[in-house]
């Protein structure tokens, strides 16, 4: 987020008794919105329900030294999925930045919760480091490229609870559906 959402994220979590543990700044490679000062990074809380939690950096001890300034590639930097990503959502987040934040603090096979889950990114990350994601999103748009990403990038299907359909059942559905309505 950039600074002028830290009140809004402070109150929220505050609301829900969590505790800062700290601040971290995400500098980008490249400079994005903005038209005074041109913002070149994002502001990430990272909190938690009580004083002692996982903390797998240990001050290095389990052999990962991190800061709370982290360098990652911002979206708006030239990669191989830099196209397809702007194309899907417009505050896509690399992959290895929330990956490194798993590694971090959760284990092999923890849940991960993910409560805006765009584009997918979150479930992507859980993917690489042996994690599982629960992720919930508003927009059916994005939640069709959170699937569509996990199948092209990780080869995951997915499957409606309900119906047990695949992904391609139900977007092959919406399509025919929205031909008999002309």
């Amino acid at each position: 987020m950039d600074w002028r959402h830290i009140d809004h994220l402070n109150a929220a979590t505050k609301a829900q008794g969590l505790i800062a543990q700290n601040l971290c700044v995400w500098s980008k490679t490249n400079a994005g919105m903005g038209s005074f000062y041109r913002s070149q990074h994002e502001l990430i809380g990272v909190y938690s329900r009580c004083k002692k939690f996982q903390n797998n950096i240990n001050l290095g001890a389990s052999g990962r030294y991190r800061t709370n300034v982290w360098h990652y590639d911002g979206v708006t930097s030239f990669g191989p999925t830099r196209t397809d990503d702007l194309a899907d959502h417009p505050t896509v987040k690399p992959v290895k930045l929330i990956a490194d934040i798993l590694l971090d603090c959760t284990s092999v096979g923890d849940w991960v919760l993910d409560p805006f889950l765009g584009s997918g990114t979150t479930c992507l990350a859980a993917e690489q480091v042996n994690r599982r994601c629960l992720g919930f999103e508003l927009e059916p748009k994005f939640v069709d490229v959170a699937i569509r990403r996990l199948n092209d990038r990780c080869d995951l299907k997915a499957l409606h609870v309900q119906s047990g359909k695949s992904y391609d059942e139900i977007r092959d559905d919406r399509l025919m559906n929205k031909g008999d309505r002309s």
